[in-house]
């Protein structure tokens, strides 16, 4: 026999899981589930009269889950950033975890909405135009879209100080139906329209979090809607106030918290439906986004300064079974193709920012990542090891190939005045290499070149040549050890190709002489 709950006076729930239960709240009766706790029900939802409260903070949200139908009301009181009057900023991006209409949404938060002239701080986006809407303050229509995202900031008058250390903000009540089955919402790309934008702003429709990745869940919201992102951009963005945090498979077991607004990145210039599945939904998680356990990973981060403020980031990552290529849903291109630091792939294209590059472990031994540094002529700036978690034996350098330099970044920072505008991938390189290889007086020589072939194309790729390494001789051997092909590189260009066109399919080693050094590199040729 099933279990049936029904609450008739005040109840606070903690952690609870009604294996077999439904949920009656009947008039008068009233269930509160506070911001550290979640109420999960087998069975069926039902609030006649009564009052369901979902409480929330900056740091912790409160999960309600049905598995079976649910009609009646709930509240759910969503944490949102105060609007920073002196830098324009403290913006959040939510959604609604519940149904409402906008027109009661401002009747029961306005009054703690910031105001922006005629509008308040609350708008939708649109990526056709690469604009935000705001909501006017003298009248609303229509109602909140499931899974849609929008752009909210509260107003910092009357609000008490935050905790020491906490992030300034209040709730805002949301109130409606609770969704139990799975939403979708179309998304599109429309970066090569005039003004548009491939970025589409969703939010977690349901009022629990869903389970981001591979690691946190078997169904899970980027395993689901792979083939709908764009695959060099296959992640959560997420917005901390001041830049965008990604969060992909490298992140650990990371959820997403109820009612949480972030971007995705749109694969198809026609509507696509994003999926919100409710196999998705766990009560586990806390705080907008949750890092949790994650296999042997090692990692890198780099920012840039100007003087003592910093200006960007960028991420590196190694683990086992990835590649030089991209990997979607590991590598990770900038929110912002602008930024003042990022890094290409060591193979492949390179016409893409990353802000996270993963590589293999094995690639930590010797590899070469071109590094894109934008900085106007005359700028004053400074890159340093921000997060490390490397072997001890792993050094890691930037080479400067203009100024012929090549600085430890774990003995100092790389400092440097633009002399000219920077930008462009063929000046710095991030150069990881083990220890037990270096050369006399840290002279990388040719063990630091890029050497590889992508299956669909007819030529090997030879990246990081420059003057210093010398006369450069390409010969690529059978594995019979026949000599099938050679070929004098030049010096002053960066990156060559060598033709394999008509040759059998196999494998092959190319080998890279200059004066005693050789180099060795097997391919395969399909």
């Amino acid at each position: 026999m099933k279990q049936f709950f029904t609450l008739l006076a005040a109840v606070l729930f903690t952690a609870t899981t009604l294996a077999q239960g439904n949920l009656t709240v009947t008039s008068g009766g009233s269930l509160t589930v506070s911001a550290t706790n979640y109420l999960t029900a087998a069975g069926n939802f039902s609030n006649n009269g009564g009052t369901v409260t979902l409480n929330s903070t900056a740091d912790n949200f409160s999960s309600l889950i049905v598995q079976g139908t649910a009609t009646g009301d709930i509240v759910y009181n969503r944490f949102v950033n105060v609007y920073d009057d002196l830098n324009g900023g403290g913006w959040d991006f939510v959604g609604a975890p519940t149904g409402m209409t906008i027109a009661d949404f401002i009747t029961a938060n306005g009054s703690n909405i910031q105001v922006l002239g005629d509008d308040y701080a609350f708008a939708q986006y649109d990526n056709a135009t690469g604009q935000y809407t705001r909501y006017a303050t003298a009248s609303q229509t229509g109602s909140f879209t499931p899974a849609q995202g929008y752009a909210l900031a509260m107003s910092p008058e009357d609000l008490p100080p935050p905790p020491s250390g906490g992030v300034p903000g209040t709730t805002v009540a949301f109130t409606g139906a609770m969704e139990t089955t799975s939403q979708s919402i179309n998304i599109v790309n429309n970066h090569d329209g005039a003004g548009g934008r491939r970025w589409n702003l969703v939010s977690n429709p349901f009022p629990s979090y869903i389970s981001g990745n591979t690691a946190a869940g078997v169904t899970n919201f980027i395993d689901a809607n792979s083939t709908v992102i764009d695959n060099e951009r296959l992640a959560v963005y997420g917005w901390n106030g001041s830049d965008y945090d990604i969060y992909n498979q490298l992140s650990g077991g990371f959820s997403i918290a109820p009612g949480q607004g972030f971007w995705v990145a749109a694969a198809s210039t026609s509507d696509a439906a994003l999926d919100f599945t409710a196999a998705m939904r766990t009560s586990i998680g806390t705080g907008d986004f949750v890092s949790g356990p994650q296999l042997l990973t090692y990692n890198l981060g780099l920012k840039l300064y100007n003087g003592e403020i910093e200006r960007a980031a960028t991420n590196f990552y190694f683990r086992d079974g990835l590649t030089l290529g991209l990997d979607p849903g590991y590598d990770a291109a900038a929110y912002n193709q602008s930024t003042k630091l990022s890094s290409r792939l060591a193979q492949g294209s390179q016409e893409t920012a990353f802000a996270i590059n993963a590589m293999d472990i094995d690639d930590l031994q010797n590899t070469r990542v071109p590094l894109e540094i934008r900085q106007n002529a005359g700028q004053a700036f400074s890159i340093s090891i921000a997060d490390m978690e490397l072997p001890q034996d792993i050094s890691v350098y930037l080479e400067d190939t203009l100024n012929g330099t090549l600085t430890s970044l774990k003995d100092g920072d790389f400092e440097l005045t633009a002399q000219s505008d920077l930008s462009g991938i063929d000046r710095f390189f991030i150069v990881f290499k083990d220890n037990s290889v270096l050369s006399s007086g840290d002279n990388l020589g040719i063990n630091t070149l890029n050497v590889y072939k992508a299956n669909t194309e007819n030529f090997v790729t030879i990246a990081g040549i420059t003057p210093s390494l010398g006369k450069l001789d390409v010969t690529l051997y059978s594995m019979l050890g026949q000599t099938v092909l050679e070929k004098a590189l030049n010096q002053t260009t960066t990156t060559q190709r060598v033709s394999t066109e008509g040759l059998a399919s196999g494998l092959y080693v190319v080998q890279i002489r200059s004066g005693n050094q050789i180099f060795n590199k097997k391919i395969i040729i399909k």
